[in-house]
């Protein structure tokens, strides 16, 4: 997993590559409210574990994260940076 962590106004503050443990591990230590993830054949499963412990989850498909991809090639990295993007701008926050 790739997990990009930002702050109010969605600047990146850090970013990580975990596991699968890590990634349970991460949202149990930190106090998080809510989380964009990329939808695709897991992010269901991992939206309800999340929702489970309270963290709203909005999943977006690959095309709106897409267009917020800064290189040609997407990589874990970039898309993890790209859907802070999507939150950045204007009309993200208000997509369905």
């Amino acid at each position: 997993f790739q997990l990009a962590v930002a702050d109010a106004s969605w600047r990146i503050l850090q970013t990580h590559r975990l596991t699968r443990t890590q990634f349970e591990r991460c949202f149990l230590l930190r106090d998080v409210s809510w989380l964009i993830m990329q939808a695709c054949g897991s992010a269901h499963h991992w939206a309800r574990w999340l929702n489970g412990w309270g963290i709203e989850v909005r999943l977006l498909p690959a095309q709106y994260i897409r267009a917020y991809v800064k290189r040609n090639k997407p990589c874990k990295a970039c898309t993890a940076s790209a859907a802070c993007g999507w939150a950045r701008a204007p009309a993200g926050m208000s997509t369905t």
